[in-house]
């Protein structure tokens, strides 16, 4: 049974056990994880690529280098009338990854629209 302990008003208090274990919160500043020990979380966690044609394309789990980017796009020609995500070559799960980035309306969707771009003959 816990300790009791009389608050400034007479009334009875139950003194709680202070827990073992440290809590960590995304909201904590950097000077509360030094005090409590809470290692901070760490950035190698999170996606730092920076969004290039190159890094679309290890995303999409293609060879990534210039030459193997520009075989891509000249065998993979589409029509005016194919979307980008609609396109038959792309896996279910690629397909997924390029419709999510162009509605997420982020930093990869420019890059996206490059390769739609790419992707589709001019006339």
């Amino acid at each position: 049974m816990a300790p009791f302990e009389l608050n400034r008003y007479g009334r009875s208090l139950e003194l709680l056990p202070v827990p073992d274990t440290h809590i960590c919160t995304e909201s904590m500043t950097p000077i509360t994880q030094y005090i409590s020990g809470v290692e901070p979380i760490e950035e190698k966690d999170m996606d730092m690529t920076q969004p290039t044609l190159e890094a679309l394309f290890d995303q999409l789990g293609l060879d990534s280098d210039e030459a193997s980017i520009d075989a891509f796009v000249a065998a993979h020609q589409l029509p005016d009338d194919v979307k980008l995500i609609e396109a038959d070559f792309w896996t279910p799960q690629q397909a997924r990854y390029l419709k999510e980035e162009l509605r997420a309306d982020g930093e990869w969707a420019p890059i996206v629209d490059d390769l739609n771009e790419r992707l589709h003959p001019k006339k």
